[in-house]
């Protein structure tokens, strides 16, 4: 079975039902053999006011003193699960304990640690066992208005808040890249400062930006009463022809629940949608047997969630994964994916909820 432009269908992919066009069936064979790879919006490109640092460096002169954010392209020496420990940035001045920050590796967690003007130190810890030697890694960290985030490969994975502020001087020092035990480091190739917090979309804009391959991300929005959320997969090219893509959308089911037939195809893409729901996970397909044209970056397909009510609201994350591309004569382009996380009620609300 296949869908139409604006259609939807509810039965799981089956390739022998999908069609007979000649053109097409190298673009839906290349889809579907593709292997499985973990893994965003086009919003038009990555903000453009960063400061780039070579390590050692220092704070520039200029921008804000109390909040801010740093970028890293790190690739490391070493995998995530055994014992070692890497500092990958330390901004602070010599024996300071308070107005810090820095980004390690602790064994097997990634650490965004600060120290406010309070001298009370905040962390954010995320676990990096899946992390392998010689894999680039992009890590942001933001701060702000008592803020902190974490952000892997432009997907949020934590946020915390903090009691006072974050006074960082300018021509703090900032180093960095150094392990113990000797050897046990990760060369950061990219240190980029802004003078303020950035938000999801400009996170997702400049992964999507440094990355060569095809990037899938998501974008929602949410009704007034908090019950109902459209979530859309978005394309961003990075220059390739793409002229078909398949992905999992997955999610929590005691979070979120699909409503049925009612994931549609953007009508700009020219393009078929080929879905199939099993479980709390959505598969499809992005393509047209009469035109393997390219698609355009923006929204491929978008469906609507009922979310599940709670007294204090909460946050579903949808997680995009066994990405694939492809370009019209159904060679695989490299893939990438970055989930989101939808919010409601009080946790919507929050000001440390971006």
């Amino acid at each position: 079975m296949h869908c139409k432009t604006g259609t939807a269908c509810s039965h799981w992919l089956r390739p022998a039902t999908v069609g007979t066009g000649t053109v097409a069936w190298p673009l839906m064979a290349a889809l579907l053999l593709l292997p499985a790879c973990s893994g965003g919006d086009g919003h038009g490109g990555a903000a453009q006011d960063g400061f780039e640092v070579r390590l050692p460096g220092k704070l520039p002169p200029t921008g804000s003193r109390t909040s801010g954010s740093i970028i890293l392209d790190v690739t490391p020496d070493w995998s995530g699960d055994d014992a070692s420990d890497d500092v990958l940035v330390d901004v602070t001045r010599p024996f300071q304990f308070d107005n810090r920050l820095s980004v390690v590796k602790n064994r097997n967690y990634l650490r965004f640690v600060i120290a406010d003007d309070t001298g009370r130190e905040t962390d954010l810890s995320v676990p990096i066992q899946s992390w392998n030697p010689g894999v680039q890694r992009t890590v942001v960290a933001t701060w702000g208005e008592g803020c902190v985030h974490l952000f892997v490969d432009g997907e949020l994975i934590a946020s915390g808040s903090y009691p006072g502020e974050l006074l960082l001087q300018p021509g703090t020092p900032i180093t960095g890249d150094y392990g113990t035990p000797s050897g046990a480091a990760a060369a950061v190739t990219r240190v980029t400062l802004y003078g303020r917090p950035l938000e999801p979309e400009d996170v997702h804009d400049d992964f999507a930006a440094h990355s060569d391959a095809v990037v899938l991300s998501t974008s929602a929005s949410v009704s007034e009463d908090g019950l109902l959320s459209q979530l859309c997969v978005t394309l961003n090219s990075n220059g390739h022809q793409v002229a078909g893509t398949q992905n999992d959308l997955i999610w929590d089911g005691t979070c979120a629940r699909l409503i049925e037939d009612t994931c549609t195809i953007d009508p700009h893409t020219g393009k078929t949608l080929f879905t199939g729901v099993r479980d709390d996970s959505l598969r499809t397909l992005v393509l047209d047997f009469d035109n393997t044209a390219p698609i355009d970056d923006g929204p491929l397909y978008c469906c609507t969630f009922v979310m599940q009510p709670t007294d204090s609201g909460q946050c579903c994350s949808f997680l995009i994964a066994n990405t694939g591309a492809a370009d019209p004569r159904g060679n695989v382009i490299p893939s990438q994916a970055t989930g989101g996380r939808v919010c409601t009620g009080a946790a919507a609300a929050s000001s440390c909820q971006p």
